[in-house]
């Protein structure tokens, strides 16, 4: 069971992405993925079990050429996030406390792309700030 879990959340890590033009106009596509995501407690008053928990991202990704290396990238993605807490506390006479916390937002990435060959696919790095 723990190597079918393992799998699929390394299947997860993974962003899947999809352009629709070839190389030499403003291409437009979507973008989806997977990420686990924590939340990091003070340990002197949380003393449970934390938990990753699988979540997704998913949105539309625009690329703007300014020439054969190196373009603008803007987008839009729907992210969720979040945590799972569990803790059998003693003072409450030792129910079982859980707790999951999710939360959605829009993330609005303006990415710079750097293509270290003027190929298609290439590999390239991303850098730029996030809303």
């Amino acid at each position: 069971m723990r190597k079918i879990q393992f799998l699929l959340y390394f299947i997860l890590l993974f962003n899947f992405y999809s352009l629709a033009q070839p190389n030499t106009e403003i291409r437009y596509g979507i973008k989806a993925g997977g990420n686990f995501t924590g939340e990091i407690f003070d340990k002197t008053n949380f003393e449970g079990n934390r938990k990753l928990i699988p979540n997704f991202h998913i949105g539309g990704v625009l690329l703007f050429p300014v020439n054969q290396n190196f373009s603008i990238q803007p987008e839009i993605l729907f992210v969720r996030n979040g945590f799972k807490y569990t803790d059998s506390n003693p003072l409450n006479n030792g129910l079982k406390t859980e707790v999951t916390q999710r939360i959605s937002y829009l993330q609005i990435p303006l990415l710079f792309n750097y293509k270290f060959t003027s190929i298609d696919p290439a590999p390239y790095i991303l850098a730029g700030a996030y809303w």
